[in-house]
């Protein structure tokens, strides 16, 4: 197995999580050459060491900075940040009840979170916060049930709804005005590079794909089949796209490839399954589910 530096900042005691799966986070320098078409993934990172059999997920670079969704004491979740230059580590939520989905606000000066309830209701709703932490307030009132977001512009956000089905809809939160896009979908929602919505529809009939929606006028077009039991991908700003599979990250772009296209395999590092991604300024964070043995 390659060495990876383990980026532990404080001790913290390790427990046994409930319902979460134990997930890491690691960071790698990730560079890409144009004239041979090959990767390399150096100076490898392991930022959850000090939670290692714990619950570190849902990576998203903002403002220069990595932020995660962790659970460190088995009773809620709660958001950390990662100054990766000068190792840092940050809690930006510590509340009784748990936060999920740490993302950027389109005025680079808040993030948006799903905060779980803690009344016994579970209610799942989007609230707002400062970048650095502070007090939190309440985005979208009527809307309870709220799995995974993204933000499409500063009025109008996109929502993955929890039920039977999941249904993704897109809400304005200035007028409290919603609309039902599609059924049936997986839980990644991303923005694309010309400002649609990016997720995977996972239709019985036909298979997974990768699909975009333009929030301009609805229409839907489809992308690509994801790879088999996949979800979780990621944009780069030239439209790139990223997903794992197993140990192995794949790419596709539309005009360059045919096909997913291999470009690493992360199982020299111990890296089992890649779930969730995330990638800026030369840097991939990557989640490693821990396989049971």
């Amino acid at each position: 197995m390659k060495n990876i530096l383990v980026f532990c900042l404080c001790l913290l005691p390790v427990f046994v999580l409930g319902q979460l799966p134990a997930t890491n986070v690691y960071v790698f320098d990730m560079k890409v050459f144009n004239t041979s078409d090959t990767y390399s993934f150096t100076n490898p990172r392991l930022l959850t060491g000090d939670n290692f059999e714990g619950y570190n997920n849902q990576p998203q670079f903002i403002n220069g900075e990595l932020y995660i969704t962790s659970q460190r004491d088995s009773l809620q979740t709660d958001i950390y940040k990662f100054n990766l230059k000068k190792r840092v580590q940050t809690r930006i939520t510590g509340t009784i009840e748990s936060e999920y989905s740490p993302t950027a606000m389109p005025d680079n000066k808040h993030i948006s979170v799903v905060r779980v309830s803690a009344d016994g209701n579970d209610t799942q709703q989007l609230w707002k916060l400062p970048a650095t932490g502070g007090k939190a307030s309440l985005l979208v009132d009527s809307i309870t049930a709220i799995g995974y977001h993204e933000w499409l512009n500063e009025r109008i956000v996109a929502l993955f709804i929890v039920g039977e089905p999941h249904q993704l809809i897109l809400a304005n939160t200035k007028t409290g005005d919603f609309r039902k896009v599609r059924s049936e979908i997986g839980r990644c929602l991303q923005k694309t590079p010309e400002g649609n919505l990016s997720f995977v529809h996972k239709n019985e009939e036909e298979g997974w794909y990768i699909k975009v929606v333009n929030p301009a006028n609805f229409t839907i077009r489809p992308v690509i089949a994801t790879l088999p039991g996949s979800e979780d991908f990621v944009w780069t700003p030239e439209g790139t796209i990223y997903m794992a599979n197993g140990s192995k990250l794949y790419r596709y772009k539309s005009g360059l490839d045919d096909d997913w296209y291999e470009v690493a395999d992360f199982s020299s590092y111990g890296i089992k399954k890649i779930t969730r991604m995330a990638i800026e300024n030369n840097q991939i964070a990557i989640v490693a589910q821990e396989i049971e043995k």
